[in-house]
């Protein structure tokens, strides 16, 4: 995984319009059955550097590298929306 971490790390320095990633081991103490070991989290400054990110040689290579050692990914795109503080 550590090499899969310095591909995310290379990606978000290389990639024009990924401001940030940020990543983290999955630490739930219920009694679930956790599915993931890891998650992976990519800000991107627009919609268009999220479709350039998605189809450049180096976040294809990172895909291809993550299917060899994972049977399961799951990728959730979502904008965040700015909450009122009470």
């Amino acid at each position: 995984m550590k090499s899969v971490i310095r591909l995310f790390q290379h990606i978000s320095n290389s990639v024009r319009g990924v401001l940030n990633f940020e990543y983290g081991l999955n630490v739930c103490n219920e009694s679930c059955k956790a599915k993931y070991s890891h998650c992976v989290v990519i800000d991107f400054r627009s919609e268009l550097a999220k479709e350039r990110y998605l189809v450049h040689k180096e976040h294809i290579q990172l895909k291809e590298r993550l299917l060899e050692i994972t049977s399961d990914i799951d990728v959730v795109d979502i904008n965040l929306m700015a909450t009122a503080r009470s």
